[in-house]
């Protein structure tokens, strides 16, 4: 059985690929070629530049999260090597999504090959994932305080703003 299935990936992967290629052929099928050239032309240097650059800047900052969580649990792990897990594991989670099930695994491949256990890599995730979550919501608590949002009528909640939302985002973050 193993054998037959082992015979098989490669297969499957070629059929997964073509699977993805007619997908992607139906979502772009209303692009043309030569309108995004154009688009792309009309575009001036200086907005790709800032656009690239900005890029870069946010995933640099995006390292700092596992640089804090190495420091938290008392490991010592060259930066680049950190830069390089965190980089990888949040190109791939911010393109496909589901950062549990695509970034986190490459970061467990990569820190389990420089020696770190399945409980600093646990321990590496959640802060991560833990610095994040405070961040959105002390800025997004902050936004709302600042300019809040008209909650829509649909939803009949009790509120006519999300300002409360914004005390309850702060307060977890305080609470904290």
């Amino acid at each position: 059985m193993k054998i037959a299935f082992s015979r098989l990936k490669p297969l499957l992967s070629l059929a997964f690929f073509a699977l993805a290629l007619w997908l992607l052929h139906g979502e772009l099928r209303d692009f043309h070629y030569r309108d995004v050239l154009r688009f792309l032309n009309a575009l001036p240097l200086r907005h790709v530049l800032l656009a690239v650059g900005f890029t870069a800047c946010s995933y640099l900052m995006l390292t700092t999260y596992d640089t804090l969580a190495c420091r938290y649990i008392g490991k010592r792990v060259a930066y680049r090597k950190i830069a390089l897990a965190s980089f990888t594991g949040y190109a791939v989670s911010n393109t496909l999504g589901l950062s549990l099930f695509t970034g986190t695994p490459l970061r467990v491949r990569f820190y389990s090959g420089w020696g770190l256990t399945g409980l600093d890599i646990t321990r590496i995730v959640l802060f991560s994932y833990a610095t994040f979550w405070l961040g959105f919501l002390g800025l997004s608590g902050a936004s709302f305080l600042h300019e809040p949002l008209a909650v829509p009528g649909l939803l009949r909640l009790p509120v006519a703003s999300a300002r409360p939302l914004g005390f309850l985002f702060l307060g977890l973050v305080a609470a904290y």
